[in-house]
C-alpha cells in the first residue's frame, strides 16, 4: 500500500480565531478540518489541498484505481568532451515512453523506458530502488542510437575515447521518481465532490483517517500523468484562485476537463 503521510479528520464545532479575513465561497469560515501528521502534530484548518500526486489515494481512499503511482527512472550523461551533441532539441520516442533533452553545459537528460517491464511500473510507489531492466534499456541506449557520437563502456573498458574518436557513455547520477497518472491523463484540480453513503465501507477499512463522506473544504491539485512541469505552475494558480474566491484567470483560465467532479 502507498504510504500514510497523515490523516484528514473533521472537527465540527470549531471556532476560528478573531480578525482573520472572511472564507471566500466553498471554505468554511470556521477551521471544521483537522489534519494530524504522522509525528502527531495537529492543524486545524479550514481548508486542505491534496498535492500528493501518486500518493494521494494514501489520504483519499476513493482514489485508488483512478490515480495510481508510476514509477520513472532518469539519468544524465556527462557531456562528451569534444564533440557535439547528436540533438538540440528534446525528443520523445517510443510513443512517449523514451524521451531525452540536452542541457545548455552539454549534458544530456535521458530517461523513461517503462515499456521495458510488462506492468510499465504502474502501481509502483517505490523510489528509493531502481529497476535493473530498466537502467540497462536507459543506460544503452544512447551509444545503441548514435553511435557515431557515443560508444558502449564494456567490461575493463575506461571512459576514454576509443580508436575511431567516439567517446563512452559517462552517466554522472540516475535517479527514481514516481508519477501520478490518471485514467484520462488530465490532472484533478478543485474542490473534491462529496462520496456516496455506498462509499462508507471503503473509507472505514481506510488507515488515512479520512473516514468522512463529505469533502467540504478538501481540495485537490494532483494527478499530472508525467507532465507536472509544464502544467502544476498553472494548475496551482488555478487552485490557489479557486480558495480565494477570485475568478479564473485571464491569462491561463484551467480547462474545465480538469475538475474532479465526475472523474474519480
Amino acid at each position: 500500500p502507498a504510504p500514510r503521510p497523515g490523516s484528514v479528520r473533521a472537527a465540527a464545532g470549531r471556532r476560528s480565531a478573531g480578525g482573520r479575513a472572511p472564507a471566500p465561497a466553498g471554505v468554511a469560515r470556521s477551521r471544521s478540518l483537522r489534519v494530524k501528521t504522522a509525528r502527531g502534530d495537529v492543524v486545524d484548518c479550514r481548508a486542505v489541498v491534496h498535492c500528493m500526486n501518486g500518493y494521494s489515494a494514501g489520504l483519499l481512499p476513493e482514489l485508488e484505481g483512478s490515480l495510481v503511482p508510476v514509477r520513472n527512472q532518469v539519468a544524465v550523461a556527462a557531456p562528451p568532451a569534444g564533440a557535439r551533441l547528436p540533438v538540440d532539441a528534446a525528443v520523445y520516442a517510443r510513443e512517449g515512453y523514451v524521451y531525452y533533452s540536452p542541457r545548455a553545459d552539454g549534458r544530456m537528460v535521458i530517461g523513461g523506458f517503462r515499456d521495458t517491464l510488462p506492468h510499465r511500473e504502474v502501481g509502483t510507489h517505490d523510489d528509493g530502488s531502481l529497476d535493473p531492466l530498466v537502467s540497462a534499456a536507459l543506460r544503452g541506449y544512447l551509444p545503441a542510437h548514435f553511435p557515431q557520437h557515443y560508444a558502449e563502456a564494456g567490461p575493463g573498458t575506461t571512459d576514454t575515447p576509443p580508436g575511431d574518436g567516439r567517446l563512452h557513455v559517462e552517466y554522472e547520477m540516475e535517479w527514481a521518481g514516481i508519477l501520478g497518472f490518471t485514467k484520462d491523463r488530465f490532472p484533478l484540480v478543485g474542490p473534491l465532490p462529496a462520496l456516496p453513503e455506498g462509499s462508507r465501507a471503503l473509507l472505514q477499512g481506510s488507515s488515512s483517517g479520512n473516514t468522512s463522506t463529505s469533502r467540504a473544504g478538501q481540495y485537490i491539485c494532483a494527478g499530472f500523468s508525467g507532465h507536472g512541469m509544464t502544467r502544476s505552475f498553472s494548475c496551482a494558480e488555478a487552485a490557489a484562485r479557486m480558495l480565494l474566491g477570485l475568478p479564473p484567470s485571464p491569462d491561463a483560465p484551467m480547462p474545465q476537463a480538469f475538475l474532479p467532479q465526475g472523474r474519480m
